[in-house]
């Protein structure tokens, strides 16, 4: 039983993280999508302010990228991680 709350608790925890990462997709595609409208502008403030917010949001991306893969490594259980990976990616795309 240990053996699967522990499971549990792993799986929830990719989750939590690939949650984060979809949140984190949205909020780039928004401010690369913002920044390209921006690009004619004459407030470069406000341009300058969105390039160094997606930074921010690029440097997040990655360090949440380089946690799913270390919870995927130090779990040999791969493949129940996959398919866990794969139903929560499913129901956050409907969802």
């Amino acid at each position: 039983q240990h053996r699967d709350e522990l499971s549990k608790f792993i799986g929830d925890e990719i989750a939590r993280t690939l949650l984060e990462q979809k949140n984190l997709e949205r909020r780039y595609e928004i401010l690369i999508e913002q920044r390209a409208a921006m690009k004619g502008m004459v407030n470069k403030n406000k341009y300058k302010e969105v390039q160094e917010e997606i930074q921010d949001v690029s440097r997040a991306l990655k360090e949440s990228t380089n946690n799913l893969v270390r919870s995927l490594k130090d779990n040999p259980n791969i493949s129940g991680n996959l398919i866990k990976v794969q139903r929560d990616r499913t129901e956050m795309n409907d969802g």
